[in-house]
């Protein structure tokens, strides 16, 4: 993911999946998922 309009390096994202396989399979059903997605940006002063 790409960060912008004032972020710094410091910014990050990630997520955490319950009961699915690494790599899922195209047209494959999984049941009793769960995705788990974060969002940390740190920002800049504009000035």
């Amino acid at each position: 993911m790409t960060f912008t309009e004032g972020s710094s390096d410091d910014s990050t994202s990630g997520s955490t999946r319950t009961n699915l396989p690494d790599k899922v399979k195209s047209q494959t059903t999984y049941q009793d998922i769960q995705i788990d997605y974060a969002i940390a940006a740190k920002l800049t002063d504009p000035e």
